[in-house]
């Protein structure tokens, strides 16, 4: 790869040569000009053949010097002394021609990236060669050198890692297996302890055991001992199972003997019952064809006398109505009756079997274990099976007879959900799930109460010191009720700060993670071998921690959708990549951060894809974070002309970009420039100089810086006598200075 060329791209070094002239024209910081003579200085001895290439390669020699300009411009050494230091590395790797076609010569330079590995003085060659591939070296790196607790146990931790490594076949299975190691490094960890029953493990694998004849002799003892009891289960169980049979089957014949009375009885009763009604039906008529005879014959008597006649007919009706009545309640009493004569019968006639299975599997502990368990029949099958097994294949190893066993589906290799199986033959259980809930976050406690307990948390913390963003109290509402906001705003305006405070201010842990370019940094590593690796996700998920997901927009698009199902609390449950379904826990929130508002790239931010509608309408709220006025006025109480001249100088820098779609403007001062001018004016290790310089110079082009000082011209003409034009006399100062370097 070359400074000005493409990636792979061949170049030779008199076209390099060419490049860094034409850049030397351009530049004119002391500093680069300085480095690029000295560049090209080397560089034309090596043409000219007065100072040799120590690489075989045209393109080593490039790809190093590049490295050389962008890491050591700052600083004094020398490059005949860096070439050197870096082909004494390489040297040591003893790079075949064979191997030197799949070696990546530009991965291999990243050990030696400013701050990176080589300068904190944690390469170790040896460990190096154990990967076949250098990503995977970097990426155990990478995940060592950003945890803590890694780097002060650093030495220790790669020993172990170089110990372990003849214990995998791969080097892809040595990497997934040291990266999911290196992942679960915390503060508090046993590294000592830890190590240990590794090793333990492993030589168990390999069949070692620290195990004296004693010791041996007691297991075989026990051993045989289990046998006799399972032989002795089987009998019992098998008698059991007989006792069930006979009783069971002398149950369904007395069921069948009591359906055949009372078929026999409900058939006779709805007889009777029917007679009556015939026979109501019958005097119903009679009285009916009656009553008109004596309309007809008896038209010259009162109506009175006709209607005592009819009131006398009524209340015989009456009268057989309630007869029909008492007869249907005696015969619900009758079925009633049957009923417990039914039941009692049952229990009469089993009774005595009922009794005696009872006696039997109380006095049989074991039994009684086995009868309660759900899945006791599969279970005790594959006990059974598993010992004939044993007794076929004689004397010979637990791994070889479990193979076996594995083969013939007598048992599975499933790794139970609550473990996670971290090399072959050793299961590192998942530590248990704490359910307890926040107070702040328990629902069922009204909302301005635990709203209270934050607001006391906040006024103790401001008494010690700690400043908070004037938005915290409006965010943190959302949170408590299970929303997930989603903060965006300018780089440095305390976003990430603020999150973190909030989940803080909770009572639950805080969990990192950065932008998502794959959606297993979510589900987690695909299992491998058995083997799969947990996610951030899963682990503030399931144990109920903050999960802080800082600059989500930042991310690829399509990984980011997994985040859905995180997003929303009516989402109750997540099956992750092991196949494990995790309940949410009641503690999990999650809030994220941004620099835009996911719409897409801007002219700051052009990397930025546009996130799916889908997921922006699951964060709620959309929260804008700006400066925040009242903590830097806080943080430079004692310098307000600092404060007042940040000000002035945003207000310039957004009449300079008026692009409404533009959140962070170009050369603005944020808030975390604040915090660290309010620390150097606090310290006096700075003048005004060297935080002009520093802070409000920087990299900028003179046109834009011109631009600036102009408008700051406009503002301060007529103020001689406001403290911070003093300040502004110090940044003209500054650009008139660079001005000059450029003439």
């Amino acid at each position: 790869m070359a400074l000005f060329g493409k990636k792979n791209e061949e170049v030779k070094i008199e076209t390099e040569l060419e490049n860094y002239r034409k850049y030397l024209e351009k530049s004119k910081k002391p500093e680069i000009v300085s480095k690029l003579s000295e560049v090209l200085k080397f560089l034309d001895g090596v043409i000219k053949m007065e100072i040799d290439n120590p690489f075989n390669e045209e393109n080593m020699l490039i790809e190093t010097i590049e490295k050389y300009f962008i890491t050591q411009y700052e600083k004094n050494t020398e490059i005949e002394q860096y070439v050197q230091m870096i082909k004494n590395v390489y040297d040591q790797l003893h790079i075949t021609r064979k191997n030197l076609a799949s070696f990546d010569f530009s991965l291999f330079l990243k050990i030696f990236d400013s701050n990176g590995i080589y300068e904190k003085d944690l390469f170790d060659i040896n460990f190096y060669r154990l990967f076949s591939n250098q990503k995977e070296y970097h990426s155990v790196m990478d995940s060592l050198i950003n945890n803590n607790f890694a780097l002060e146990n650093f030495n220790e931790i790669i020993d172990f890692f170089s110990y372990i490594r003849r214990y995998f076949s791969t080097s892809e299975e040595y990497y997934v297996e040291v990266l999911y190691i290196s992942r679960n490094f915390v503060y508090g960890f046993n590294l000592t302890d830890y190590i240990k029953k590794y090793k333990e493990k492993l030589d168990k694998k390999d069949g070692i055991y620290n195990i004296d004849e004693i010791t041996l002799d007691k297991i075989h003892e026990k051993t045989v001992g289990a046998q006799g009891f399972l032989t002795s289960l089987d009998e019992q169980i098998k008698k059991a199972s007989k006792m069930l049979e006979i009783l069971t089957g002398r149950i369904e014949e007395y069921s069948r003997i009591l359906d055949d009375i009372n078929r026999a009885k409900i058939t006779k009763y709805n007889s009777e019952i029917q007679d009556k009604i015939d026979e109501i039906n019958k005097k119903l008529s009679e009285s009916k064809t009656e009553l008109d005879e004596f309309t007809l014959n008896l038209q010259d008597k009162t109506r009175v006398e006709i209607t005592g006649t009819f009131s006398k007919i009524l209340t015989e009706l009456e009268e057989e109505k309630t007869k029909i009545i008492e007869t249907l309640k005696e015969y619900e009493t009758i079925l009633s009756n049957l009923a417990l004569q039914k039941s009692g019968d049952i229990a009469k006639l089993g009774g005595e079997q009922l009794t005696a299975l009872e006696e039997f599997i109380k006095n049989q502990p074991q039994l009684e274990q086995i009868f309660d368990s759900v899945s006791s029949k599969k279970m005790f099958k594959m006990m059974k099976e598993f010992m004939e097994l044993q007794k076929e294949m004689g004397d010979i190893s637990p791994s070889q007879i479990r193979s076996q066993a594995l083969e013939q589906k007598i048992v599975t290799s499933n790794i139970p959900a609550t473990s996670v199986l971290s090399a072959p033959g050793l299961i590192i259980p998942a530590r248990e799930v704490d359910n307890r809930v926040s107070k702040v976050l328990n629902l069922n406690i009204p909302f301005k109460e635990r709203l209270k307990i934050i607001e006391e948390k906040i006024a103790k913390n401001k008494s010690n010191g700690v400043l908070y963003h004037d938005k915290a109290i409006e965010i943190i509402s959302y949170l408590m009720e299970g929303y997930s906001p989603y903060l965006y705003g300018p780089s440095g305006s305390g976003k990430t700060m603020l999150a973190r405070q909030l989940i803080e201010l909770l009572g639950i842990d805080c969990i990192k993670m950065n932008y998502i370019n794959e959606e297993y940094e979510i589900k987690g590593a695909e299992p491998f071998l058995g083997q799969w690796s947990p996610s951030l996700t899963y682990n503030a998920y399931k144990y109920g921690a903050g999960l802080l997901v800082d600059e989500m927009d930042n991310g690829r698009a399509q990984a980011t959708m997994a985040l859905g199902s995180f997003i929303s609390a009516s989402d109750t449950e997540y099956t992750f990549a092991n196949g494990e379904t995790v309940l949410r826990h009641p503690n999990f929130r999650l809030i994220a951060t941004g620099n835009t508002k996911c719409e897409g790239p801007t002219e700051s931010h052009p990397t930025r894809e546009k996130m799916d509608e889908a997921i922006i309408q699951r964060y709620k709220p959309l929260v804008y974070i700006d400066y925040d006025a009242i903590l830097e006025s806080t943080m430079l109480s004692r310098n307000e002309e600092w404060y007042e001249f940040i000000k002035r100088f945003r207000i310039v820098g957004k009449e300079l970009n008026p692009d409404e779609n533009e959140i962070t403007i170009k050369g603005a001062i944020t808030t975390r420039d604040v915090i660290e001018i309010a620390n150097t004016l606090k310290s006096g290790f700075a003048t005004p100089e060297m935080i002009i310089k520093a802070d409000f110079i920087r990299a900028h082009n003179i046109e834009y810086l011109c631009s600036l000082d102009r408008k700051l011209s406009e503002y301060y003409k007529n103020k001689d006598d406001s403290p911070e034009n003093e300040i502004y006399k110090v940044f003209n100062k500054e650009v008139k200075k660079l001005q000059r370097v450029k003439r």
